[in-house]
């Protein structure tokens, strides 16, 4: 998986890897970053493992084609809006879920979360449609 990771604290039980540049914006190494994850994948499959065996230099040997500057410079005036807006969406959606998690019920049970667990709250707070 390859994500702009935009929902505040988290822990993580895989290998990660901060993929950056100081000289390229982000969405032009999260997309290169993109074309190469069927190849790390294929990795991942001759080992026969999930994608923990990724190492730091698969990332290092994948190669990438940079546009002359100025060609860089109207991608880069198209692209970051796109990618901000990506990112923006992706924290809007956060925050929905958290509402909907908050204030709707769950669909299996139609029944309000309750915290606490007590079963007895539940029975007072169905919903009816």
């Amino acid at each position: 998986m390859v994500k702009i990771w935009s929902g505040g604290v988290g822990g993580l039980n895989q290998h990660l890897f901060k993929v950056t540049s100081d000289k390229y914006d982000k969405w032009f190494y999260y997309m290169w970053t993109l074309k190469h994850l069927e190849r790390f994948r294929a990795i991942a499959k001759d080992k026969a493992t999930t994608m923990g065996h990724i190492k730091r230099s698969h990332l290092s040997e994948s190669k990438v084609l940079i546009p002359k500057d100025p060609d860089m410079k109207t991608l880069s005036g198209i692209m970051t809006p796109i990618f901000k807006q990506m990112i923006e969406i992706s924290i809007q959606n956060g925050k929905l879920k958290a509402i909907r998690d908050k204030r709707c019920p769950t669909p299996q049970t139609n029944v309000r979360r309750n915290p606490s667990g007590d079963r007895r709250y539940n029975r007072w707070l169905r919903i009816r449609y």
